[in-house]
């Protein structure tokens, strides 16, 4: 038996080709687009945040700052400025580990991990693209932190920090360690909201949303002109142990035209007896 891929190309192949840049598709991919505008925003929007950090701690600190493969830096090993006394500092530092300075000088372990990971998010969001808001967007938000502190290391071999809380032993972070902390403790609120949510919701929820069938049911001995039945019928079975008062028969409503009718029960079941049969009791 042939295992099925867990990224079917053909099918990402296929809905690009019949791609039409028409009302209802563009409303489709819409919630899509606007994942990918949030996407850029977190990682656009890290990088500038260190490139002008630089410049203006440089600046306040008499220091010089240099471009590397595109990105700005400075070799100061120690800068700072008071954000909000007692409470924020600007503190500008090189981290080789992880974010919150955690394992140092682990950069090219890091590398590969990171482009693993965040590989692994951007294919199973753009595949399983019908999960909740609640669980994508904090995957979009690791993943756009992910990607802003892999370019520092690919670029510099190190990640720029900047943030330092004053009123509490804090390591210094940056704009994407925020955005990956704050991902990943909405991503685990939401699994625990999704182990514990009651199983009675969801089956009170699949019982809503359950359709009538009606089914068209041609009594013999009709006239050929005659309309058949429409016969509503619930997917769940009806309760047979109803008072007999629920159960009693219209005889005004019963056609009898030939040797069968119908009797409605409850509106929910029916049945067929024969109208000798009926004669004899």
């Amino acid at each position: 038996m042939d295992k099925k891929p867990l990224i079917d190309t053909e099918k990402i192949k296929e809905s690009i080709k019949n791609f039409r840049f028409d009302k209802a598709t563009l409303k489709k991919t819409l919630p899509f687009l606007l994942e990918l505008l949030l996407l850029a925003v977190i990682i656009v929007g890290d990088l500038l945040s260190k490139k002008y950090l630089v410049r203006f701690l440089c600046d306040e600190n008499g220091g010089e700052w240099y471009i590397l493969n595109g990105l700005t830096y400075s070799s100061d090993e120690y800068m700072s400025f008071t954000a909000i006394k007692g409470f924020l500092d600007l503190e500008y530092s090189l981290n080789t580990g992880m974010g919150f300075g955690m394992m140092k000088e682990g950069t090219t372990g890091l590398i590969v991990v990171t482009s693993i990971v965040i590989v692994a998010l951007l294919g199973y969001l753009t595949v399983y693209r019908k999960d909740s808001e609640f669980l994508r967007i904090p995957l979009i938000m690791i993943a756009g932190g992910g990607i802003g502190n892999l370019v520092d290391r690919i670029a510099l071999g190190a990640v720029r920090d900047f943030f330092k809380f004053t009123f509490v032993d804090f390591a210094v972070f940056n704009v994407a360690d925020a955005f990956v902390t704050v991902g990943a403790i909405l991503l685990i609120i939401y699994l625990i909201v999704q182990i514990f949510k009651p199983k009675k919701e969801e089956e009170k929820k699949e019982n809503e949303d359950e359709e009538e069938i009606v089914i068209k049911f041609v009594v013999p001995g009709l006239d050929d002109d005659d309309e058949p039945e429409d016969v509503v019928v619930n997917e769940q079975k009806s309760d047979c142990s109803q008072e007999n008062s629920d159960n009693a028969v219209d005889e005004e409503n019963a056609d009898n035209h030939g040797n069968f009718s119908i009797v409605e029960e409850n509106k929910q079941s029916f049945k067929v007896e024969s109208v000798e049969d009926k004669d004899e009791q």
